[in-house]
């Protein structure tokens, strides 16, 4: 949390100690994003969403949080909702989550019948997802835990799965 701190420009955590209006819209932004954290944890995801959109009104605008949101928007139906915040996440160009990204926004296109683009955004996961970084260790870790090899096991699975699912639809 201190690097959040750091990057904010956070000087304090308490609010009466804050020394600006910017200082406290950023407090109030991160306090935000980690309380819809939270609340998207307990799977509700219409109240984390409230606190993401309060969290971005503070000025908390990096990618993590258009991902968390995308994911609300998603689960709730929101599919174009949840499009234009993957889209945001990856414009943003995050140092976490990138190939995860990609293979939402994969299957959000494809809710939304936008089959080429969800193939294209499952194939660049698989690309993305084969590079040496810290983030793809921990997603490797994390699909260990869930039964796949590796990050890249899944998102070639995945991308089987869209390929048959797509086939059938035409």
């Amino acid at each position: 949390m201190n690097w959040f701190k750091k990057i904010l420009n956070i000087k304090s955590t308490k609010k009466q100690d804050l020394e600006d209006d910017s200082t406290r819209e950023n407090f109030v932004g991160l306090e935000s994003f980690e309380t819809g954290k939270n609340l998207y944890r307990k799977e509700q995801y219409e109240l984390a969403l409230n606190y993401f959109d309060k969290a971005i009104e503070n000025g908390y605008k990096y990618s993590d949080i258009f991902s968390f949101r995308g994911h609300c928007s998603n689960y709730l139906g929101l599919y174009y909702d949840a499009l234009e915040d993957f889209n945001k996440a990856i414009n943003l160009n995050p140092q976490k989550g990138i190939a995860s990204n990609y293979c939402m926004r994969s299957f959000i296109k494809d809710s939304i019948y936008d089959f080429e683009g969800s193939i294209a955004d499952i194939k660049e996961a698989i690309r993305l997802s084969k590079l040496n970084n810290d983030d793809n260790r921990w997603w490797n870790n994390y699909a260990k835990e869930n039964g796949y090899k590796s990050a890249t096991e899944k998102y070639e699975k995945d991308l089987i799965y869209l390929n048959r699912k797509n086939k059938n639809n035409n």
